[in-house]
């Protein structure tokens, strides 16, 4: 029995195995399989939305939401809330979902699903060669099995959010710059920016701080290419657009039905990562939230962009990186499907395992390994009396994803304010 230890090789290697397989499986099952079970709900707002713009009807209209999906395929078992038939995306990011719309809607699911699991998986193979000696490593193994137990990527996946893929080339484009390919890089950002704008704001401050022209050419030559043609079309079959997705970003935002007002009293409002959900539900103040959320970003903004015009004559860094994706979470409406960046956290993480700091990171991003904040909603009915309706649960519990990304950000802040040259070679380099 004494040979059942982690030195043992073949111990290891069997243990590694079935720990792969075992999140592996959660992965494939919480993630495309689900969205399948499903009908990836979420994807059914850009595939519209695109449907509409293919046969020349205005994408921002849902008087006839559900007549159209139904008639793509749509199951009519799945119920949507007001919110998710009034498509929020930019014209750009409609013009890109309209390749869907020459599929039928279970085709077009299948393609999506298919997409978004095989990009993520790509994208944690190539993070994980960053991590350990070999794949035999213990360490890059267990960053294998992290990253797949992420709760955000199974929830982006299965519902069919268009995060799933923005979230992807997000960190793809991280990625590139880390290896200096500079013009993957741009196409990658532009791609991102577009499906979700908030995505990735922060890493264009970067690339402008790093003085990487070729992806900042790259970004917008590629964001705008396909931006003039997205509304070149749009004014050709929906000449009154403007009027129509205004109406959809101020009920999404402002009204008592939106997902994306965190004043309002909604099942759901806790999925939502940016700091003014937690704000608010301290002071009940809107105004408070606001501008307590715009200040604790601003000083941590500035903070990083003091640190990485230090940095700016070296190679990227992963501390730095992180924060850019961290950053971007806090200020503005974020669901939690977007929690899925802090990968890159995690990659700096197992990097740097015998750091003290690096383990309390690990420890922090457990939080994203189980979706809490569902859990807490599903379980309600077991939560005590004393605690429903309570501050402690409505501002610190139900958020703790919000303040989880906060803790990231001031760690990693920390750890590239005391270390300016502890940068990592790329590969190859």
């Amino acid at each position: 029995m004494g040979g059942f230890t982690l030195s043992n090789p073949i111990f290891r290697r069997t243990a590694f195995v079935l720990l792969i397989a075992a999140t592996f499986g959660l992965f494939i099952d919480r993630g495309p399989l689900r969205a399948l079970r499903l009908s990836a709900f979420d994807f059914s707002a850009p595939y519209v939305a695109a449907l509409k713009l293919k046969t020349h009807r205005n994408p921002y209209l849902s008087d006839d939401f559900f007549s159209i999906w139904h008639g793509a395929g749509g199951s009519q078992a799945v119920k949507l809330v007001e919110a998710e038939t009034k498509p929020v995306y930019a014209p750009n990011a409609i013009f890109f979902f309209l390749p869907f719309a020459w599929l039928n809607w279970h085709h077009a699911v299948l393609a999506y699903t298919v997409l978004c699991t095989c990009l993520f998986l790509v994208l944690i193979v190539r993070f994980a060669s960053m991590v350990g000696d070999s794949w035999n490593s213990w360490r890059r193994i267990a960053f294998l099995a992290f990253a797949l137990a992420l709760a955000p990527i199974h929830t982006a996946i299965s519902t069919g959010n268009p995060s799933a893929l923005s979230v992807s080339c997000c960190l793809g484009a991280l990625i590139c710059l880390w290896e200096d390919r500079q013009i993957p890089a741009g196409i990658l950002l532009a791609l991102a920016l577009i499906i979700k704008p908030s995505s990735g704001p922060l890493i264009v401050v970067l690339m402008l701080i790093y003085r990487r022209w070729k992806s900042l050419l790259t970004l917008t030559a590629v964001y705008g290419t396909l931006s003039v043609a997205a509304l070149a079309m749009m004014g050709r079959v929906a000449p009154l657009w403007k009027a129509d997705y205004e109406n959809n970003i101020n009920f999404f935002f402002f009204s008592a039905r939106g997902d994306g007002n965190f004043a309002a009293h909604m099942g759901n409002r806790f999925d939502a990562l940016n700091l003014q959900v937690p704000l608010f539900e301290l002071t009940q103040s809107k105004n408070f939230a606001n501008c307590a959320a715009t200040v604790i970003f601003g000083v941590l903004f500035v903070a990083w962009v003091v640190l990485a015009l230090r940095q700016r004559d070296q190679r990227f860094r992963f501390d730095l990186m992180s924060i850019a994706v961290l950053l971007a979470l806090m200020p503005v409406y974020q669901r939690n499907y977007n929690a899925g960046v802090v990968l890159v956290a995690i990659v700096w993480a197992f990097q740097n395992l015998e750091r003290t700091v690096a383990k309390w990171m690990l420890a922090i991003c457990c939080v994203f390994i189980l979706p809490l904040e569902a859990m807490l909603r599903y379980y309600y009915g077991w939560v005590p009396e004393a605690l429903k309706g309570s501050i402690v649960l409505g501002a610190f519990i139900f958020p703790v994803a919000s303040w989880s990304i906060l803790a990231l950000t001031i760690l990693l802040l920390v750890v590239a304010k005391g270390s300016p040259r502890a940068a990592i070679a790329a590969p190859g380099s």
